[in-house]
């Protein structure tokens, strides 16, 4: 009998991993997200966010956001929760460029029924490493993600701008689904996360 119920939790255990709750909340794949092609060498992204130096500074000028982005990584808090917490922060922003970038981000999270797609991660230059910025004065970056598939729609970067200290969605400028690689820019290393309209995916 033992014996039988420790095969069926493992069955369990695994219809559970399979589950599409599970395959598509974000955050538990993002310690599998690598840097790529001719980002290798160049780039790392790493999970530890904590370790981060955009994410301590983040921790001390506005902790409710840090404490939330971490909630998000571990699953506890959605898209829901983040998108109230960015109209909260738009109360308080009198920068005029800082609150149009900020309404726009809303707006398309909103629009485009976004999701995460991954937990936070932090984009950070290999040490040791000077990379150069491209012609538009930005660090061209591509990245893989395991679980990105061509069922998703509206593939996002959700970047945070460390100059405005608000969130920005950038657009890829490629997304290839057979190699599950995504190619954007960004102005400077810093925290980002992968959002999709996942609801068509299975």
């Amino acid at each position: 009998m033992k014996k039988t119920n420790k095969i069926l939790a493992g069955i369990l255990g695994a219809v559970v991993l399979m589950s599409p709750a599970t395959t598509w909340a974000g955050p538990s794949i993002t310690d599998k997200v690598v840097v790529v092609e001719d980002s290798v060498g160049k780039y790392i992204v790493t999970d530890k966010i904590e370790e981060d130096e955009v994410f301590t500074t983040l921790e001390t000028e506005d902790k409710e956001m840090a404490d939330l982005i971490k909630e998000v990584n571990e699953g506890t808090k959605d898209m829901k929760a983040f998108t109230e917490k960015l109209s909260a922060v738009l109360e308080t922003v009198t920068d005029e460029e800082a609150k149009a970038a900020l309404e726009k981000t809303i707006k398309e999270i909103e629009e485009k029924n976004l999701d995460f797609l991954t937990g936070f991660m932090a984009l950070e230059a290999e040490e040791g490493v000077t990379v150069e910025k491209n012609a538009n004065g930005k660090y061209d970056v591509t990245i893989q993600i395991p679980i990105l598939k061509d069922t998703l729609k509206d593939v996002n970067i959700l970047y945070y701008n460390k100059e405005l200290k608000i969130w920005e969605i950038i657009e890829p400028a490629a997304v290839d689904f057979e190699k599950q690689t995504i190619e954007f820019e960004v102005e400077d290393f810093s925290l980002l996360a992968v959002l999709a309209n996942v609801e068509e995916a299975e």
